[in-house]
């Protein structure tokens, strides 16, 4: 069975209406949080310089660190049930026969996760918390790999050999993917990634074919 890894938030999220500006959900949760002022500065700084992976982490701990997990949650749910695209899992839905699902994302793993408790979705890969003794989130969680020597390889071959990264942005994201081909012996041309955006060019070198919506499966 061939994979589907998605990179794009673009497809889980939906404009009420044509002339509202969809927001990014870090620049929400800090409006809800009272430091939108700070996050657009780093918001505006992630757009003109996407190789900062500390920009992601600078992010999470503006806006996320001070929560807990089940503040997080609850924020989450809120930004879903504004702005989540329920057209998009009825046809992930439909797709799940004839694929596996991974969803690939720098948003808190949250946003994603009750996919995969339906089944919609067989996993999700996104921002974790890191929390202290007192249980509020720190920092975002680096990624864990099974195969690290093997990933940092694919990725020299696929030319990002100085990109490894423990932070999950998009290179993490990629070395992610990467740990599960290599577990599972997965070739290229098994791999579809949804996700043609900047942000999932990484991931894109690990498939055999990448689509930008569903409609093109």
């Amino acid at each position: 069975m061939k994979l589907l890894a998605i990179h794009s938030n673009e497809i889980f999220f939906a404009r009420d209406t044509a002339d509202e500006e969809l927001p990014n959900f870090y620049e929400w949760l800090a409006e809800e949080r009272g430091v939108l002022g700070k996050a657009s500065v780093l918001h505006k700084e992630y757009k003109e310089k996407k190789e900062n992976s500390s920009l992601l982490r600078d992010m999470y701990k503006l806006v996320v660190a001070g929560l807990l997990c089940d503040e997080l949650s609850a924020y989450c749910g809120k930004y879903n049930e504004f702005y989540f695209n329920e057209r998009t899992a009825s046809e992930l839905y439909k797709c799940g026969g004839n694929f596996e699902i991974f969803i690939f994302a720098s948003y808190p793993e949250e946003l994603y996760k009750f996919l995969e408790e339906k089944g919609i979705a067989d996993k999700v890969f996104g921002a974790q918390a890191r929390c202290g003794a007192e249980g509020k989130i720190e920092d975002v969680k680096e990624i864990e790999l099974k195969n690290r020597n093997e990933v940092e390889k694919v990725m020299a071959k696929i030319g990002f050999a100085d990109k490894f990264t423990f932070i999950p942005d998009k290179y993490g994201m990629a070395e992610l993917l990467i740990d599960h081909m290599i577990e599972y012996d997965l070739k290229s041309d098994e791999i579809i990634v949804l996700g043609k955006s900047e942000t999932a060019i990484p991931m894109q070198k690990l498939a055999g074919s990448v689509i930008g919506k569903l409609e093109e499966l």
